[in-house]
């Protein structure tokens, strides 16, 4: 009698096993009881959910030797749109020009003539860029007509300030050949120029407070989707449980001892700027209990391995 090889022995018993193991299973069935429990799930979802929010956009799904089937959840974000939105995609604002300083007739740039002045104008135009990008961050659509208008004001006002700062640059060149009577007449210039500075400063003001609103209204928005989203995904897995316990005996080609892993896409907590996915990972048999009524769909819940990854 030959001998043995004793090391290929349990090689060749688990290729024996595993394929024994998957020829017990109909893939193009399984795929089919897939692909059923896919619909159930988006239709039990759909049914409970607020249009005006987050919705289960679709549904993948795999199946993995020996370990179980998988569904991946992909959760469509709630955005928020102004009143008079009609479409469905987000708004993003256009980026603010920084204005360029003028050469003077020498070739000197105004920001070396405007000092402090020239630096209002600057300073004015990145704050708006900021508005800006932190509304597209956020994702956000406001009313168009507001943005522009809020735009236009914090645009103008950069204008006016550049322009006043050039009637007093000259007025300053000028001042060096005026006599006595023409200083006279320059001092009133230079009163109206200061009047007419500090109306735009009560302007800026004004801006800024609208800009500050934009900015409550943005993590007021950013607060209440949130909690949307949060709700929302506390329900789907109630939901995911229910169907479960309701339907899971319609995954026949899945071993008991194997598991029915559900992954939600962004359902986990946002760290470093990554967001987390919400893994549940089922038994079979806790599955096929729960459709038998041992148990109920809370139960089933928190005997699944719940964590985020």
């Amino acid at each position: 009698m030959k001998n043995i090889n004793k090391a290929a022995l349990p090689l060749a018993l688990a290729s024996v096993l595993f394929s024994s193991h998957a020829s017990a299973i109909d893939y193009d069935k399984l795929h089919q009881q897939l692909d059923i429990m896919s619909d159930i799930i988006k239709s039990s979802v759909k049914k409970q959910s607020d249009n005006k929010g987050p919705q289960l956009a679709r549904i993948e799904s795999h199946y993995l030797a020996g370990q179980g089937v998988v569904f991946n959840l992909n959760v469509a974000r709630v955005l928020y749109y102004g009143h008079n939105s009609n479409i469905n995609t987000p708004v993003m604002p256009l980026m603010p020009v920084v204005p360029r300083p003028p050469r003077n007739s020498e070739g000197h740039e105004g920001a070396e003539l405007f000092g402090e002045n020239y630096e209002i104008v600057i300073e004015e135009a990145m704050e708006e860029a900021a508005i800006a990008i932190e509304m597209i961050n956020e994702n956000i659509r406001f009313d168009a007509e507001d943005q522009r208008e809020l735009r236009e004001q914090e645009r103008e006002l950069a204008y006016e300030l550049r322009d006043l700062a050039r009637e007093e640059r000259d007025l300053n060149y000028e001042k060096l050949h005026l006599d006595d009577d023409e200083k006279a007449e320059y001092q009133k210039e230079l009163v109206e120029i200061k009047k007419r500075k500090e109306v735009i400063e009560q302007a800026k003001v004004k801006v800024k407070k609208r800009a500050k609103e934009y900015k409550a209204k943005v993590q007021k928005v950013q607060d209440e989707k949130a909690k949307q989203q949060q709700l929302f995904y506390s329900q789907l897995e109630s939901n995911i449980t229910d169907v479960l316990c309701s339907y899971g005996g319609g995954l026949k080609e899945l071993p008991d001892s194997e598991y029915i892993s559900m992954i939600i896409n962004g359902a986990g907590n946002t760290i470093d700027g990554r967001t987390k996915d919400k893994v549940l990972v089922f038994n079979k048999l806790d599955v096929k209990n729960c459709v038998l009524e041992r148990i109920d769909a809370a139960a089933l819940l928190s005997k699944a391995n719940g964590y985020q990854f």
